[in-house]
């Protein structure tokens, strides 16, 4: 009998929407930023940015690509949000 609750690709998906929301924390701080400068430099709207701190799933992974370029880290890890 199956086990009921959440299933291999949801759980998937939940730990990179999570390494994202730690890994953005991670490099304000580290590079001293607020999220308002973020999202002056970036243009990605605020609320978009504090989804994504609060665990949202980005919907656009231009607006990935431009606060990874800003932050001058690489999208070289697997992505749930890239066509397949």
């Amino acid at each position: 009998s199956k086990e009921k609750g959440y299933s291999a690709t949801q759980a998937s998906s939940r730990c990179r929407d999570m390494e994202l929301k730690n890994i953005l924390k991670k490099l304000i701080q580290e590079k001293g930023i607020t999220i308002t400068g973020l999202s002056r430099a970036t243009k990605v709207p605020l609320q978009t940015l504090h989804g994504w701190l609060q665990g949202s799933e980005p919907k656009s992974l231009k607006q990935v690509k431009k606060v990874a370029d800003y932050l001058d880290v690489d999208l070289d890890f697997p992505s749930p949000y890239l066509p397949s």
